[in-house]
């Protein structure tokens, strides 16, 4: 069971990590950047994924077992308050004229 939990907390870190590399990349591109500014913003997301994955198997390879669980209720938070806020965004975009 052990390996679930620390399953769960990778996974959760790689989406953090791609997450918050993407998010600190577009506000940094230039606003005519054209289609090269899709691409940056994933390349650094893919090397924020990369990052976060080493975090979580640092944290996993030290941590105990109620540590992950609490880690992994914290982290799951994070990653879920962008994501709604990107669901509502869309949804609002959608409902207007």
């Amino acid at each position: 069971m052990k390996w679930l939990r620390a399953l769960l907390l990778i996974i959760v870190f790689i989406i953090l990590g791609f997450l918050i590399a993407a998010w600190i990349s577009s506000l940094l591109l230039e606003r005519p950047s054209g289609l090269a500014g899709p691409g940056i913003v994933v390349g650094s997301g893919l090397f924020g994924a990369a990052g976060g994955l080493l975090v979580a198997l640092v944290i996993v390879s030290r941590a105990s077992k109620r540590r992950i669980i609490i880690i992994n209720i914290v982290v799951g938070l994070l990653v879920l308050i962008p994501i709604l806020f990107l669901i509502g965004l869309v949804k609002r975009e959608k409902s207007s004229p």
